[in-house]
């Protein structure tokens, strides 16, 4: 038979925390508090409402991007001035990779991403998944994210 043993634990070792300790948990507590936000570049396909869902399956072949499943692949591109020609309101903001990704792509894709999109621009996401409700309310102001 199996006996379970408790570990005897000495009250008075235990009744004053250790500074050492204690610091350690609150350096921890306030670095999911408040860590900073860190911001990756990627490079985004501007594209109408018609060719979103065409460029959307493409980008997903061509670039996976798994480790940045926390970001939704594509938003209203609100950034864009409407006084800017040719560029209308309902345009989409997709993305589809890293700045040294694109470069590794066939002509023949980038020909392809190039004829369903108006261009292509880059812009910063945060490059980290949010850990806590705040940094993802607080980081939705800069790219829309899953939690």
């Amino acid at each position: 038979t199996l006996q379970m043993t408790s570990p005897s634990i000495n009250l008075e070792e235990t009744s004053g925390s250790s500074p050492d300790l204690e610091n350690s948990v609150e350096r921890i507590e306030s670095k999911l508090r408040v860590e900073d936000l860190e911001l990756l570049r990627i490079v985004c396909g501007i594209s109408d409402p018609k060719n979103t869902g065409k460029l959307l399956a493409l980008a997903n072949d061509v670039f996976p991007l798994p480790e940045l499943r926390y970001l939704k692949r594509v938003r209203p591109n609100s950034d864009r001035r409407k006084s800017e020609e040719n560029v209308k309101a309902t345009e989409n903001l997709l993305i589809l990779g890293r700045p040294q990704d694109l470069e590794t792509v066939p002509d023949e894709t980038l020909d392809r991403i190039k004829s369903l999109t108006t261009g292509l621009v880059e812009v910063e996401v945060p490059s980290f998944a949010p850990r806590t409700k705040e940094q993802f309310d607080r980081w939705q102001a800069v790219w829309p994210l899953n939690f």
